[in-house]
């Protein structure tokens, strides 16, 4: 659980559904390093039934009401670390990169 704005969302685990899912609403799991806006974007479109509009408007009301960012990239970066598809990806990334550079 976490909350934005005093209404408290579900973390929702992250899968393979849930990655094309977050991606529909312009966040790639993939790309965090590159637009993290957009996939904590997506991530609380994801687990709020939202838009990804709506969800913007719920991260800047958060944010200039005097929160941050954090609440949210923990859920998704606890959720991240228990995906046992987000692990196995990321396992089988880091072989590929392996073996390209052996």
């Amino acid at each position: 659980m976490f909350k934005i704005n005093s209404k408290e969302y579900k973390a929702k685990e992250i899968d393979f559904n849930s990655t094309v899912e977050m991606k529909d609403l312009g966040g790639d799991i993939y790309e965090m390093g590159r637009n993290p806006f957009a996939v904590i974007r997506a991530y609380l479109a994801y687990c709020g039934d939202m838009t990804a509009d709506k969800a913007g408007e719920e991260i800047n009301a958060h944010v200039v009401g005097g929160g941050d960012l954090a609440v949210l990239s923990e859920a998704l970066n606890d959720v991240l670390e228990k995906s046992d598809f987000f692990k196995a990806m990321v396992a089988r990334a880091r072989k590929a990169e392996s073996d390209a550079k052996a």
